[in-house]
């Protein structure tokens, strides 16, 4: 049967390096600038990384470009293996793969077909069903020839496991900037068509047709240029130096053309061929990645079509699968490179993107390159970048309150009078280390020089604290004034702020004092007024004051009192004190000293408060009683060497005489004697009030009830409680108080005697039952008693009465109304309670 024809692409790698070298394995192009203030937060623009090419466990890394770097955590993708590349280096014939190189091959062919789903078919000859397989020997041939001669590998490779894929790798002169060939396989074969089948297509059925529409491949081979090219081998990308062919990009390369990328076969139309047109590749997957309108580029070397076209990036990025590669960085496999492959036939499974988002409180201003590194445990590395334009924030400065100072005297400040806080703050870390310093200048307002410094540092600042200074000064006053004192503070990086405070410079402060009441009572109490303590000058510190009062006995005060800083005055209470003693009106002097001020008085005038007291002996008095002494007065001082002259006055003189000869020398009082005077006249009750004075007293009244000895008009004169005048008591006499009491909405007053008038409103009723010529609740009341004692009589009469009321036939209605009046007992003794209700 006919061998397949083989494949070959190389890899070019001599163009120029740019003069700054790219130390990471894929950079973003667009370099954006942020600007955010020192001390605030910084926050990254999201970066969306798709980790295509990269293998092993995935971490994230932001350098801030501050000496700061942050770890962000980010999801792994969980790799295939299905697919799986064991490389034979039976062909090595300069022992060139050694441990290392071979340990980053395998890694980078891991870190491609982890992507892979695809189930590959054994292929395990038997009976008839042979083959012959055969690859381009990698380590020999001339320079200038990609491939000098296919070789026979049956001897070493008889089967091939499923998902496996056998890479003879071998190194050799190349040519010029040639780094590397690579490509798949061929083979011959005797035996069915369904071993034909597996052969070609391993299971893939598309691989089989003509055109393919899949690929698949038992093997191939690759081939490192040994001589004239300088390879790093190393794993971390930052290793890299210009000039150098990083190994592992171009081995990514070479093992995606063994992959089908760029394969045209001579025999057949390949899924690659199927999917070009012109320059053009037009593959769904891959035009779905490309960035452009239309589909991705091809580069066009004779009739072959291998390659992307040269310029051609993807989100910003070169692909890898360009005929030209950089030296001097790591390029890896972008989504479009993969999306070839998924055209071509490959089941790929794409890794989710990554999101990355952070934030930074950057110390101090400046330009910084912020660097994203998106890393792979065992192969690749992704760098997105931006730049961080940070600026300089001025501080915020506090002053001091307004001062005062004694013209002469020196005004020194406390060494935190001026306080400085800026969000910028130390950074150790980066190279040199930063640090926020301050500078003051203080203009005092008086034309004088400036007083000038830095400022001390007490704190030092952090993301989440602010940096902290302080600085004060002191100053000397020539003349009294008021003065504009203006401090500025400059830090390392111009920043300024200014503040401005008032100091009134001002002669030698003084004591003011002020009463609220300068007259007062000795018995007005502890509060009898209010002394207020007031200063000029400066009023910054604490003022103690002490005080004095001339007579305590007269009026009292704290022996002290402060007055706070900041207030220029403090009031304290005045006691007067009551000392029972006839002494008249006493002038006190308060007095006030402090550290430093001369004394101030003031005079307080304290009045006597002795008065007269009257002790009541009788509260009524009939107007036909003998003459008694209804009362005693008198004086509440304790000094009574001297007779006091008494006053009185009565209301109504013509109701009685009143006699009081005075207090005598050292008596405490004297006794107060009523003579009723009678006549024949009818009267209500009279209530009279007799007032007593005296010289530097205050006075005193007393208050007694005149009863009058004549019978009242509205009373009955037979029998006092028969309100109806029939000659019984019942329930029907209270009833008659009760419906008057209704009548005139509560006591109502009843005339002395009769009259016309009187007759016609009260009608023939006696309602006055105790004599005081009104009507009110206590009249019904001692109805109700009478009847009660009226009746316990009855019963101690009738012996064997029982105790109960029994009714009888001859019951009259007044009975029936006394059975009514029981029921009313206890309301009309509430009521009798308090004759005011009504």
């Amino acid at each position: 049967m006919p061998r397949l024809s083989p494949f070959l692409a190389r890899t070019i790698s001599n163009v120029p390096q740019r003069h700054r070298r790219r130390r990471l394995g894929i950079e973003s192009l667009e370099n954006r600038r942020l600007l955010v203030g020192e001390g605030a937060t910084f926050t990254l623009p999201t970066q969306v990384i798709e980790p295509v090419g990269l293998a092993g466990d995935f971490a994230a890394e932001i350098d801030w470009g501050d000496g700061t770097t942050t770890t962000v955590d980010v999801a792994d993708f969980s790799g295939r293996t299905d697919v799986r590349i064991r490389f034979d280096y039976s062909l090595d014939t300069s022992n060139y793969f050694n441990a290392t190189r071979r340990a980053i091959l395998q890694d980078v062919a891991d870190s491609i077909t982890q992507y892979f789903s695809d189930q590959l078919s054994a292929i395990t000859p038997s009976g008839s069903n042979t083959w012959n397989p055969q690859v381009c020997h990698p380590s020999s041939g001339s320079p200038s020839q990609l491939c000098s001669s296919f070789v026979s590998v049956a001897n070493r490779v008889s089967s091939v496991a499923a998902g496996e894929i056998i890479i003879f790798a071998g190194a050799r002169d190349l040519a010029g900037s040639t780094r590397a060939v690579a490509g798949p396989g061929a083979f011959s074969y005797s035996g069915s068509a369904a071993w034909e089948a597996t052969l070609l297509g391993r299971g893939q059925a598309g691989a089989t047709t003509n055109p393919r529409t899949d690929f698949a491949t038992w093997g191939g081979s690759l081939t490192v240029d040994n001589n004239g090219t300088d390879w790093y081998f190393g794993r971390d990308a930052n290793g890299i130096q210009s000039g150098q062919t990083d190994f592992a990009t171009i081995m990514a390369h070479e093992l995606l053309h063994v992959f089908g990328f760029g394969f045209e076969p001579t025999d057949r139309t390949s899924s690659w061929e199927r999917l070009t047109s012109g320059t053009r590749f037009v593959g769904t997957q891959a035009t779905a990645a490309y960035p452009l309108a239309g589909n991705p580029p091809l580069q066009a070397v004779g009739a072959t079509r291998q390659h992307w076209d040269a310029s051609l990036e993807n989100a910003g990025i070169l692909t890898l699968m360009r005929s030209n590669l950089k030296n001097g960085e790591r390029q890896l496999m972008t989504r479009l490179d993969l999306a070839a492959l998924d055209d071509i036939g490959w089941q790929v499974t794409y890794p989710a993107v990554s999101r990355i988002n952070a934030s930074h409180v950057y110390p101090d201003n400046g330009t910084y390159d912020v660097n994203v590194y998106f890393r792979g445990s065992e192969a690749g590395q992704i760098n997105r970048s931006v730049t961080a334009d940070i600026t300089n924030v001025a501080p915020t400065l506090t002053a001091p309150a307004n001062q005062f100072v004694v013209v002469g005297q020196r005004l020194s400040l406390p060494a935190d009078a001026f306080t400085i806080s800026d969000p910028g703050f130390r950074n150790n870390s980066a190279s040199p280390a930063t640090n926020e310093t301050f500078t003051y200048s203080i203009d005092w307002g008086d034309l004088s020089t400036p007083t000038t410094g830095s400022a001390t540092q007490t704190q030092a600042g952090s993301a989440t604290l602010p940096t902290l200074a302080r600085f004060s000064g002191s100053h000397t006053y020539t003349a009294t004034g008021n003065y504009t004192v203006s401090a500025t503070v400059m830090d390392d990086d111009g920043g300024t702020v200014t503040k401005t405070f008032r100091v009134t410079a001002g002669p030698p402060p003084e004591l003011s004092l002020n009463l609220s009441a300068s007259n007062i009572s000795e018995d007005a109490g502890g509060a009898a007024t209010s002394l207020t303590i007031s200063r000029s000058g400066s009023i910054t510190d604490d003022l103690v004051v002490t005080l004095m009062s001339s007579d305590t006995s007269e009026a009292t005060i704290a022996t002290s009192v402060t007055i706070p800083a900041n207030q220029s005055s403090v009031s304290v209470p005045v006691a007067a004190v009551d000392d029972t003693l006839l002494d008249g009106a006493v002038i006190v002097t308060l007095s006030a000293t402090a550290p430093g001020l001369t004394r101030q008085d003031i005079a307080l005038t304290v009045q006597d408060a002795e008065s007269l007291i009257i002790t009541p002996l009788r509260f009524s008095l009939r107007e036909n009683a003998a003459p008694e002494i209804v009362a005693r007065v008198a004086r509440s001082n304790t000094d009574r060497s001297q007779p006091l002259q008494i006053n009185v006055s009565s209301s109504d003189p013509t109701q009685a005489t009143v006699e009081v000869q005075g207090i005598d020398a050292n008596q405490a009082d004297a006794a107060v004697r009523l003579t009723p005077i009678n006549d024949s006249a009818a009267e209500n009750l009279r209530t009279l009030t007799y007032t007593f004075d005296a010289a530097g007293y205050t006075g005193a009244t007393f208050v007694i009830e005149f009863l009058d000895d004549e019978r009242p008009y509205f009373q009955n004169q037979v029998d006092r409680f028969d309100v109806d005048t029939l000659g019984t008591v019942t329930a029907l006499d209270a009833l008659l108080v009760v419906n008057e009491l209704g009548r005139f909405s509560g006591p109502s007053n009843l005339p002395p005697f009769g009259s016309p008038f009187a007759s016609a409103q009260r009608g023939p009723y006696r309602y006055d039952v105790n004599g005081d010529y009104l009507v009110t609740a206590l009249d019904a009341l001692q109805v109700i008693n009478e009847i009660a004692r009226r009746r316990a009589e009855a019963s101690r009469s009738n012996e064997g009465i029982a105790a109960t009321p029994i009714a009888s036939p001859t019951v009259t209605s007044k009975l029936d109304e006394t059975s009514k009046l029981d029921e009313e007992a206890q309301w009309l003794q509430w009521l009798a309670a308090d004759p005011g209700r009504f």
